[in-house]
C-alpha cells in the first residue's frame, strides 16, 4: 500500500479595526514543517508553523495567487497583510492512498485555533494557540460567587458572549470566589492554582475539572513494535520495582467562631492532607499532614492530589490510593513515535504489541500528543499515562 502525505491548511483572515477589509480565506496543501503540541495538563495546545517562500495558495474564489512577491505583504502594516495575529487557522493532515481502485483520503484535524505570531523571517514561521488564544483576549467586569455557587456558573459567566460550550467534568463549589479585572484564561489558571482544576479545549467545547478524561470520546488505536512503531523512549518497569508516593489534600469549612451579620456560624476554610505511600510489596502507609510542613521524596516518585468532596483523612487517603494504583502497575512508561495513522488524541486508549515478546503486550491511556511533519512525513510522538 502506498501512501502520500496530505496536508490542508486553511487561514481565515480576521478584520481589525487597521484592516477592516481583510476578508480571505487562503487555503495551502503544503508546508515546511509543522508541530502541535496537544495535552489537557498544558491549559492550551500550541504550535508551530513553517511556509515556505516560494508557495502559492488557493482564495475562496480558486484564484492561485503566489506567496511572496513585491506586492505581498506576508504580516506587516501595509496593504492588507496575509497573515496577522487572531487569524483563525485549521491544520489537517494526513495520508491519500488507493484501495480497491478507489482513492481515499484521511485527513483528520490535527489543529484548530488562531495565529498568535507572524514571524519576520523567511521561510516563514508562525505560532499558533487554540481556542484558549480568545479567552486571553477578553476583559472581564469584577464579580464576586456566593458560597452556593459552582463551577458551572462561573464557566456560564467567563463564557458569556464566547459562543464556546462548556462541560463541568467536577461538581463542586469554591465558597466566595471572586473575579477581579481578570481575562476568563486567568480565572481558569486561579482556579487550576488554587483546587487543580484543569482545563482544555475539545473543538469548542471547555472541560473543566480535577478528573480529565471522557469516556464518549476515547478511541483505541492499536501499535506494534514491529510495524507501525518507529521509534519509541519506553520504560519497561515492573510494579515491585515502583516507589511512588502523594500528598493528597483538600479544604473544608471549619468552625471560626461568632456569627454573620445574617445570623449564620461563621466559618473559614482548613486544608486538610495526608501523605501516602505505597509499599512495592503491597498495601500503603499513611500519614496526616498537620501545618504546612511536607516530607521531602528521598527515592521514588511524588504526586499531588486534591480531592474535592473529601471530608476527612480517611477519605483523602483511599482516594490518594485509588489514583496511586494506576501506576503500580507491570509495564511500559514513556512515549513513542509512529506515523500520520492512525490519529491518536490525548484521552484515547492505545494498545501496543508484539508477537516476539507478548508478554510486553498491553493498553494505556494517553496524556499528550505531539504531532510534526510535512515534506519529510508525517509523525505523531504519544505519552502514555498510566496501564489501563
Amino acid at each position: 500500500q502506498m501512501y502520500r502525505v496530505a496536508i490542508n491548511i486553511t487561514i481565515t483572515q480576521v478584520p481589525n479595526v487597521s484592516f477592516p477589509n481583510r476578508n480571505k480565506v487562503i487555503r495551502l496543501s503544503f508546508a515546511t514543517n509543522y508541530e502541535i503540541i496537544s495535552s489537557w495538563s498544558n491549559f492550551t495546545d500550541t504550535g508551530t508553523l513553517t511556509l515556505p517562500k516560494n508557495l502559492y495558495y488557493k482564495t475562496e474564489n480558486n484564484e492561485v495567487l503566489p506567496l511572496s512577491g513585491r506586492n505581498v505583504n506576508i504580516g506587516g502594516f501595509t496593504n492588507n497583510p496575509l497573515f496577522l495575529r487572531g487569524d483563525k487557522i485549521k491544520i489537517e493532515a494526513g495520508y491519500r492512498y488507493v484501495q480497491g481502485g478507489q482513492t481515499i483520503k484521511e485527513t483528520p484535524t490535527l489543529f484548530e485555533g488562531y495565529i498568535t505570531k507572524v514571524g519576520a523571517k523567511m521561510p516563514i514561521e508562525l505560532s499558533l494557540e487554540d481556542n484558549m488564544y480568545l479567552l486571553k483576549q477578553i476583559a472581564l467586569k469584577p464579580k464576586t460567587f456566593t458560597i452556593s455557587d459552582g463551577l458551572e456558573q462561573i464557566l456560564d459567566y467567563i463564557l458569556e458572549g464566547t459562543g464556546f460550550t462548556h462541560s463541568v467534568l467536577t461538581k463542586t463549589t469554591f465558597g466566595e470566589f471572586t473575579i477581579q479585572n481578570e481575562t476568563p484564561a486567568q480565572v481558569l489558571q486561579k482556579l487550576q492554582r488554587m483546587m487543580n482544576i484543569n482545563a482544555y479545549f475539545r473543538g469548542n467545547d471547555l472541560r473543566c475539572g480535577v478528573l480529565t478524561y471522557v469516556a464518549s470520546d476515547m478511541v483505541k488505536s492499536v501499535f506494534d513494535f514491529n510495524q507501525n512503531i518507529i521509534d519509541d523512549q519506553l520504560e519497561y518497569q515492573r510494579k515491585d520495582d515502583i516507589k511512588l508516593s502523594a500528598v493528597a489534600y483538600n479544604y473544608i469549612n471549619v468552625d471560626a467562631g461568632g456569627n454573620t451579620q445574617d445570623g449564620n456560624p461563621k466559618t473559614k476554610k482548613q486544608r486538610i492532607q495526608v501523605l501516602v505511600e505505597m509499599k512495592p510489596s503491597g498495601g500503603y502507609k499513611s500519614t496526616v499532614i498537620t501545618g504546612s510542613s511536607v516530607p521531602n521524596e528521598t527515592e521514588g516518585e511524588r504526586r499531588t492530589f486534591f480531592f474535592i468532596g473529601a471530608t476527612n483523612t480517611d477519605d483523602l487517603t483511599k482516594l490518594a490510593v485509588e489514583q496511586l494504583e494506576k501506576y503500580m502497575y507491570t509495564g511500559f512508561k514513556g512515549s513513542f513515535t509512529t506515523f500520520g495513522i492512525p490519529f491518536v488524541k490525548h484521552g484515547d486508549n492505545v494498545r501496543l504489541i508484539n508477537k516476539y515478546l507478548p508478554e510486553v503486550e498491553g493498553t494505556y491511556k494517553v496524556k499528550s500528543v505531539v504531532y510534526s511533519g510535512a515534506i519529510d512525513g508525517l509523525r505523531q510522538d504519544i505519552e502514555l499515562d498510566y496501564k489501563i
